[in-house]
C-alpha cells in the first residue's frame, strides 16, 4: 500500500548583537555555542520527526488522504502481565518486551527468515523506562532481578555509561520524544520495531549561514534550515508498549 512522506521544513536563528569577526569565530567552531545549539536542536528535531512517523498517524492511498494507525493488536497494555499473575499498572518490564517480540513473530514481521535477510529489532525507551529495568537488578523481588540478568534471557549489554544498548534481542535507544496515551498522560509508550519498519527521508540536509542583519544594526545572525519526514513501511512491524509513568 502506497505510503506518503510529506517533507517538513524547519529553521532556527540565533544571533550576536555585534558583528566582530574575531569574537564570532569561536562561536561557530566545533564546540562553539552557536554550532552546538544548532546541532543540538537539529538532532532533537530528527528524533521527533522519526518518532512521530514511527508511532503516529501515517497517510496512505492514491492522494495520501487515508489515515493509518498502528493496529490495536500491536499494542501491549500498560497493565499487561503473564497469565496467572495479578494485573497491575507497570513501567517497562521484561514480560512486556517478551510479549512485543511474540506479536512480531506471530504476524510474521520477524523470525528466522527476517534474520537471514539481515533484519534486526530496535527499541526506544525513555530514561525513566530504562531506570525501571535497571532497578530490577537491585529489586527486593529476587525473581525479577534474576530474570533480568539470567542467561536464559540474555543479560542486557551496557555501554560505557551504564546504559542498556542491547537486551532481549533488541537494540535500544533512549529518547524523551516518545508519545503518551491519548487522554492519559500518565501512560507513555515505549516501542519495538523491525529495522525495515520505518523510512526517514531527508529532503534537505542542515545548512547554516552567518549573515549580517542591517535591520538590527548589522547584528550577526546564525541561520539553519533543513527538511525531512518519516513514515512506517508497514503498520504491523511496529509495537507500542504502554508504560506507567509518574
Amino acid at each position: 500500500q502506497k505510503r506518503w512522506i510529506r517533507p517538513q521544513t524547519f529553521d532556527l536563528a540565533t544571533g550576536e548583537p555585534f558583528w566582530d569577526e574575531i569574537l564570532l569565530a569561536p562561536t561557530i567552531l566545533p564546540g562553539g555555542k552557536h554550532l552546538e545549539a544548532h546541532l543540538g536542536a537539529y538532532n532533537r528535531r530528527v528524533d521527533k520527526v522519526f518518532v512521530d512517523g514511527l508511532f503516529g498517524t501515517n497517510h496512505t492511498g492514491k492522494n495520501g488522504t487515508t489515515e493509518s494507525e498502528i493496529p490495536a493488536e500491536n499494542v501491549v497494555a500498560e497493565n499487561f502481565v503473564p497469565p496467572g499473575e495479578t494485573v497491575e499498572l507497570s513501567g517497562l518490564t521484561v514480560d512486556k518486551i517478551i510479549r512485543a517480540k511474540r506479536i512480531l513473530t506471530k504476524n510474521e514481521s520477524y523470525g528466522d527468515d527476517a534474520r537471514a535477510r539481515g533484519i534486526t529489532l530496535w527499541g526506544a525507551m525513555t530514561p525513566e523506562m530504562e531506570e525501571t529495568l535497571l532497578y530490577l537488578a537491585n529489586a527486593s523481588n529476587g525473581t525479577a532481578a534474576n530474570r533480568l540478568f539470567s542467561r536464559d534471557f540474555m543479560p542486557p549489554t551496557l555501554d560505557k555509561d551504564g546504559n542498556i544498548s542491547f537486551f532481549c534481542g533488541v537494540n535500544w535507544i533512549r529518547t524523551t520524544q516518545l508519545p503518551t496515551k491519548e487522554g492519559d498522560a500518565s501512560v507513555q509508550y515505549a516501542g519495538i520495531w523491525t529495522s525495515d519498519a520505518v523510512h526517514l527521508d531527508f529532503w534537505k540536509e542542515i545548512h547554516t549561514s552567518v549573515d549580517r542583519r542591517p535591520d538590527l544594526k548589522n547584528a550577526a545572525q546564525f541561520f539553519s534550515q533543513y527538511g525531512l519526514g518519516a513514515a512506517r513501511s508497514e503498520d504491523k512491524k511496529v509495537i507500542k508498549i504502554g508504560c506507567k509513568v509518574a
